[in-house]
């Protein structure tokens, strides 16, 4: 029998970070475009050097994820020719150092366009509606289109956009929904596997999986849903409430490793999907949010050690859509058995155990061949406490741990067991 696992035999982990945006504070302006009231208690500005602070806790706790860019936020102007209030040369260094620091460990998106009230695209004014009440009635076409203005403005900007974000909600249809994004993404020359984050699944267990919600095999596409499986404690550093950065970080986890929300979803062998939010870790000035991510961050290396992995959201949904897309048959094989992937989308860490109890303590070889190339002897590995690299197996007292490329294609893995 086979079992695919995490990457790596790991722990998979990602931060999504909702609504960045250079000058100004995005919930003050949806609070005063949207809601109409509470904006007063939010400071109206985020600082560049706050972009330094980020930085810097994501490069020392190994941080990678996903980070949208609001390409035209709040219906002030967009990112290319800037708004009334900001200096355009703080949008200029804003931008360069997303480019330089934040995407080699993040993917970028597009929050749609204002994450305010939906853009009136042929005028450029703002419409009466938010952006999640009016993409609710609009139907696929409408949507790829707003979809891809959006990633345009990302691809002049000098960014290509991996997926999309919805801001707050989406009530529309979902098919609809995920045939724009495919569509918007490859309008700008984007992944032939993206990924839309538009829900959340907080509770459990039982944990949620990442979900391929469409899939063509043949031409090698997919489009995975990712959901945060961790809520954003760092909400309530903002005011009223202002909470500190030490009566948030205990609900990721506490400082024993015992218990926390990471914890919960480690112990349910979960995907930890995390989220904040550009204002939540800002903190209305007091920087509680970031702090908070900082130190819970440092405490789940700490206990989870070498096993921790830090994906980006286009590696997972890479992941998802690969095991999806993937068709397995076993074949015993003398002193062995044979597995044949036929796999419509690559992966460059699919990770599996073939579970075998009769044969586990047994010494064992394992080969891998791709269709019309040679055959490839996997390296095994002894310490079980650690990343399974690809190219790599391990025995344990199930079977056999195995990590390797998967090309689009058949390739064969051959498990041969010597004398007892």
């Amino acid at each position: 029998m086979i079992r695919i696992e995490k990457p790596r035999l790991g722990v998979p982990v990602t931060l999504i970070v909702d609504d960045p945006t250079p000058c100004i504070n995005p919930l003050y302006y949806y609070r005063l475009q949207v809601d109409g009231k509470n904006y007063e208690q939010h400071v109206q500005s985020i600082p560049f050097d706050f972009m330094h602070h980020f930085v810097a806790v994501c490069k020392l706790r190994g941080i990678r994820g996903k980070f949208s860019i609001l390409p035209y936020p709040a219906g002030l102007g967009s990112i290319l020719h800037g708004w009334e209030g900001c200096d355009m040369g703080e949008i200029t260094r804003w931008l360069d150092m997303v480019r330089a620091d934040v995407v080699p460990n993040f993917d970028i998106t597009p929050e749609i366009l204002t994450h305010t009230r939906a853009l009136d695209l042929s005028s450029g004014t703002m419409l009466e509606q938010s952006e999640q009440a009016w993409m609710a009635d609009q139907s696929q076409a409408t949507l790829a289109a707003y979809m891809s203005a959006a990633m345009r403005i990302l691809q002049k900007a000098g960014f290509v956009a991996a997926g999309i974000t919805q801001p707050v909600s989406f009530s529309g249809s979902r098919s609809d929904y995920a045939q724009a994004t495919l569509e918007a993404v490859r309008s700008v020359g984007g992944p032939a596997v993206t990924f839309h984050f538009i829900d959340e699944h907080i509770e459990g267990p039982p944990f949620w999986d990442p979900k391929v919600v469409l899939l063509d095999r043949e031409r090698g596409e997919a489009v995975v849903n990712i959901a945060n499986t961790c809520r954003d404690y760092c909400w309530n550093t903002q005011q009223p409430l202002a909470w500190s950065a030490a009566e948030v970080v205990d609900r990721f986890i506490t400082a024993d490793g015992r218990a926390g929300r990471l914890v919960e979803l480690i112990a349910g062998d979960g995907w930890l999907i995390t989220v904040c939010h550009w204002q939540s870790i800002f903190s209305d000035g007091s920087r509680a949010g970031l702090m908070a991510l900082d130190v819970a961050f440092a405490r789940l290396a700490q206990h989870v050690g070498p096993r921790l992995l830090w994906m980006k959201n286009s590696e997972i949904a890479q992941y998802q859509a690969a095991t999806a897309a993937c068709a397995v048959t076993i074949r015993p094989l003398d002193g062995g058995i044979e597995v044949e992937f036929d796999a419509a989308i690559p992966c460059p860490d699919f990770t599996f155990s073939l579970l075998h109890t009769a044969d586990a303590r047994r010494e064992a070889a394992v080969v891998r061949q791709v269709e019309g190339g040679a055959a490839e002897t996997l390296v095994p590995m002894r310490d079980e406490g650690v990343l399974l690299p690809p190219g790599h197996w391990h025995q344990t007292g199930e079977g056999v741990g195995v990590c390797m490329p998967l090309q689009r294609g058949r390739q064969w893995l051959r498990l041969t067991f010597g004398s007892r």
